[in-house]
């Protein structure tokens, strides 16, 4: 299996889910290593950039949007910081080197 494909498999992981709306897994630290899945066709600007005190992956609302969905931070000493305007979870895993965000439906909506 190539890294899209892996990507793409973990990205359809859940969506049978009620309550998930969509999925976004990335690569650590790289641009364009990316997979979506969303069942409210809603699609994602994914970019990740080396701040020098630490990495910071920013996933916007749309390409020509300053509004983030989440900011994640990568500190070197393993130190994660997130910022969240939606419930998601995040899950961070260095030793197969992937971020994967899973988006929730609003308590509103449930």
């Amino acid at each position: 299996m190539n890294d899209v494909q892996e990507l793409d498999t973990i990205a359809e992981q859940r969506m049978d889910d009620p309550f998930v709306v969509g999925r976004i897994v990335s690569r650590l630290r790289k641009n364009g290593a990316v997979s979506q899945r969303s069942k409210d066709r809603r699609s994602f600007e994914i970019f990740w950039r080396d701040t020098g005190a630490y990495w910071r992956c920013t996933i916007l609302l749309a390409q020509d949007s300053d509004d983030a969905l989440t900011q994640i931070d990568l500190h070197g000493d393993g130190t994660v910081r997130v910022e969240s305007h939606e419930p998601c979870s995040v899950t961070v895993d260095p030793s197969e080197d992937l971020l994967v965000i899973s988006r929730f439906t609003k308590r509103s909506e449930r």
